[in-house]
């Protein structure tokens, strides 16, 4: 499959991990898919993101210390300023386009806001779309949660256009 037909996505630390992936793949020299989307990722496990706490009381699934030790929890031993585990201290340039949507009220919004901030300062192509008054990944909710089937519908677009080549007209 070539890479320009290949998307990643991915969810909270999944997207983390999404973004990870494509800093490896570009310092690997390996081929680039043809964008990324990544839905209220968890790219920072130090928490250094200024939401972290002017959210604090608004965001609907984490509070107080709940990041600092799902961060711990989810690290073990290993050093949070690692690449896989917080992309965010990454460089962002030679990415592809990404997509990011993110609750405005979630503790780890400004992860969403950074990475697309050192995207964009790269000369990268990132946008985002802050959600209001939706639950962190609120996407898991398609079937529930307009807000959730609007932002999949998104996404889908969003990778639709990046990946699927326009199809010729026939001659008949």
């Amino acid at each position: 499959i070539p890479s320009s037909s290949i998307a990643v996505s991915g969810d909270s630390a999944g997207g983390g991990l999404a973004l990870a992936l494509l800093l490896a793949l570009r310092d690997n020299g390996e081929p680039m898919p043809a964008c990324a989307t990544l839905i209220s990722p968890w790219t920072d496990m130090l928490g250094m993101g200024e939401s972290n706490r002017t959210n604090v009381e608004r965001c609907a699934l984490f509070n107080g210390n709940s990041v600092a030790l799902a961060s711990r929890t989810y690290l073990g031993d290993a050093n949070p300023r690692d690449l896989r585990a917080s992309p965010v201290y990454g460089r962002f340039e030679g990415l592809p386009p990404l997509l990011v949507h993110v609750g405005e009220e979630e503790m780890i919004r400004d992860d969403s806001v950074r990475v697309v901030e050192q995207t964009r300062g790269a000369g990268g192509d990132a946008e985002i779309a802050f959600w209001p008054v939706v639950p962190h990944a609120w996407q898991l909710y398609g079937t529930f949660m307009r807000e959730a089937r609007e932002s999949l519908r998104a996404l889908g677009q969003f990778i639709a256009a990046k990946t699927l080549s326009p199809v010729a007209p026939r001659n008949s």
